[in-house]
């Protein structure tokens, strides 16, 4: 039998041609896969970490309104309640590497705050500046 009989046998054969398609499938199937759960887990830190932001801020405003407190132990409140390793919304499965940004969390007036009225005086009864671009 020649070469191009065999070639022409081979490709009029029908058995065994779902193989190749199925493979190729799998692996593409398992790519999906793969980047659903990997964006499953984007979202979910990414909520994750807004929660913590909230509940930082609303610890911090919660001591703000004892004019008594400093603010350095309104900013100690804050971090406590943040996602930072250690803290009380901590979560090592999801967020093992949580870093507070340099420079916060800060104290300061909002000027959505100033514009509906609500008053600027901060812990320890002083007044608080606007920071500049807010």
């Amino acid at each position: 039998m020649n070469s191009r009989t065999r070639l022409t046998s081979l490709a009029q054969r029908q058995d065994g041609q779902i193989l190749p398609w199925f493979a190729l499938l799998l692996i593409l199937f398992s790519g999906f896969t793969a980047f659903v759960v990997d964006a499953g887990r984007g979202i979910i830190a990414y909520h994750m970490l807004q929660e913590s932001c909230d509940a930082a801020a609303m610890a911090g405003v919660q001591l703000m309104s004892d004019t008594t407190q400093s603010s350095s132990a309104v900013i100690g409140q804050a971090t406590l309640y943040s996602s930072v390793p250690g803290n009380r919304n901590a979560n090592s499965s999801f967020l093992p590497n949580a870093t507070m940004l340099s420079g916060y969390p800060k104290v300061y007036c909002s000027s959505t705050g100033i514009n509906n009225g609500v008053p600027c005086v901060a812990a320890g009864g002083r007044n608080l500046q606007t920071p500049s671009g807010s």
